[in-house]
């Protein structure tokens, strides 16, 4: 009797754990938000820092946690061009734009990617692409004028 009080209890215990995580790892999202959501902000805030290595490393935690979602990807281009790598960029902004094909940034930074490597028909077509999508995207419209050889003065005024 002694053994199934105590088992019977030990049983009750790992169930109420079974709902009580969950339970406090939603009160912790009181909006109700995705956890991709908290990784965005994080890897925003390391993108704000310009701290490349940890950028590359959210995100390939981000990418891991959440595969169908474009954000890890997305960031990891980011990180990836500002190293100096522009081709794995590339590679990794087209992932995000299969993912979503309607963000304006994904074409912008791939635009900028190519750009670096010295290909600017690539780059301006995904510039145009961008304000396609976004007609107010200002880097891309600066990263176009660039493109197409014209001198940017401030406040902007394009000059060829």
């Amino acid at each position: 009797m002694k053994k199934f009080v105590i088992t019977f209890f030990v049983v009750l215990f790992l169930i109420g754990l079974v709902f009580f995580i969950p339970n406090v790892n939603a009160n912790n999202n009181k909006y109700n938000l995705p956890s991709s959501f908290y990784i965005d902000k994080e890897l925003y805030n390391t993108l704000d820092a310009k701290d490349w290595d940890k950028l590359e490393y959210l995100a390939k935690i981000a990418i891991y946690k959440f595969p169908n979602d474009a954000i890890g990807y997305f960031y990891m281009g980011i990180a990836l061009d500002e190293k100096g790598k522009h081709k794995k960029a590339i590679d990794y902004y087209t992932k995000a734009m299969e993912l979503r094909p309607n963000i304006a940034d994904n074409y912008q930074n791939r635009g900028l990617a190519y750009y670096r490597m010295g290909d600017k028909e690539k780059a301006i077509a995904d510039y145009k692409k961008a304000l396609e999508l976004d007609p107010n995207h200002q880097q891309a419209k600066k990263q176009l004028a660039i493109a197409q050889g014209y001198t940017i003065y401030y406040p902007v005024k394009f000059v060829k």
